[in-house]
C-alpha cells in the first residue's frame, strides 16, 4: 500500500476528531472515523483500523472507569456481542466501497436522530433486552465496526448514573473492538498493511483522546451531546453523498 500525502491526511483528520469527539463524550469513534476511513482505504482496512485504536486507547483507560460499571448488565450484552459480531464480520467482504460508504452515513444518521430523543424516553433494561440489543450491535460491528447506535441509545435510555452509563459503554466498545480484531485476523483482515496504518494513527489518537478529556473537564457537558451529534450529522451526510455520488 503506498502511503500518500491524502491518505496519511485523510486518516489523520478522521483520528483527530473522532477521538477528540470519543474522549469529549464517552463515545463515537467508530461512528465518526470509519466513514472518513472509507475515503481512502478499503472497508476492510478501515475498520480493522478503527477497532485496533478503539481497542488500544480504551485499554489505557480501563483502569479510570472499572469501578463505576454495572456489572449486572455486562453478561447477555456481551454474549450476545459475540454470537452475532461473527455472523457480521462473514457479510463485510462482499461489500464494495460504495454500498460501504451508503450502508455507514444511513446508520450514523440514524443513530444521530436516536440520539436527539434518547434524552426524551426511558425504558427498563431486562435480559432479552440485553440480548437484543447486544444481538443489534454485534451485527453493526462484525459488519461494519460500528456497535454504538443501539449500545448508546440502549444505555442512555436504561442507565441513569452518568459514570455507570460512562463506564458501561466504555466497556461494551472495548469489548466490541477486541472482538472484532479477533473476527477480523481469522478473516484474514489484519495484514501489515493494518499494522502500518495503525502506527501512523496511534500518536494522533493519543494526543486527541488527551484534548478531548481536557476540553470535557475544562467546558463541562452542558453543550456536549449537541457538538457531538452536530458533528456526526454532518459525517452522516457527507459518508451518504460520496456513497451514492460512487453508485
Amino acid at each position: 500500500m503506498t502511503l500518500s500525502i491524502d491518505l496519511v491526511l485523510t486518516i489523520w483528520l478522521a483520528v483527530a476528531l473522532a477521538s477528540v469527539l470519543r474522549a469529549f463524550t464517552g463515545f463515537g469513534f467508530a461512528l465518526a472515523a470509519v466513514p472518513i476511513f472509507t475515503w481512502v482505504l478499503p472497508p476492510p482496512l478501515a475498520v480493522v483500523l478503527s477497532a485496533s485504536l478503539v481497542c488500544a486507547t480504551s485499554s489505557l483507560r480501563f483502569g479510570a472507569f472499572k469501578q463505576s460499571l454495572p456489572k449486572r448488565k455486562l453478561t447477555g450484552l456481551i454474549l450476545a456481542l459475540i454470537v452475532f459480531s461473527s455472523v457480521g464480520v462473514v457479510f463485510l467482504s462482499s461489500l464494495d466501497r460504495s454500498k460501504f460508504q451508503l450502508l455507514a452515513g444511513i446508520m450514523l444518521l440514524s443513530a444521530s436522530a436516536l440520539l436527539v430523543f434518547s434524552s426524551r424516553f426511558s425504558f427498563s433494561g431486562g435480559r432479552f433486552k440485553d440480548l437484543f440489543t447486544g444481538s443489534a450491535a454485534g451485527l453493526l460491528n462484525g459488519l461494519l465496526s460500528m456497535p454504538g447506535p443501539p449500545l448508546i441509545v440502549y444505555v442512555l435510555a436504561t442507565e441513569k448514573d452518568p459514570a455507570q452509563s460512562r463506564a458501561l459503554l466504555m466497556t461494551l466498545l472495548l469489548a466490541s473492538a477486541a472482538l472484532a480484531l479477533v473476527n477480523f485476523g481469522f478473516m484474514g483482515f489484519v495484514t501489515v498493511d493494518s499494522l502500518w496504518l495503525f502506527m501512523l494513527a496511534w500518536p494522533v489518537m493519543l494526543l486527541g483522546d488527551h484534548l478531548g478529556n481536557h476540553w470535557f473537564a475544562r467546558y463541562g457537558s452542558k453543550q456536549y451531546r449537541r457538538v457531538a451529534i452536530s458533528v456526526l450529522v454532518l459525517i452522516a451526510l457527507s459518508s451518504i453523498a460520496s456513497g451514492l455520488g460512487q453508485l
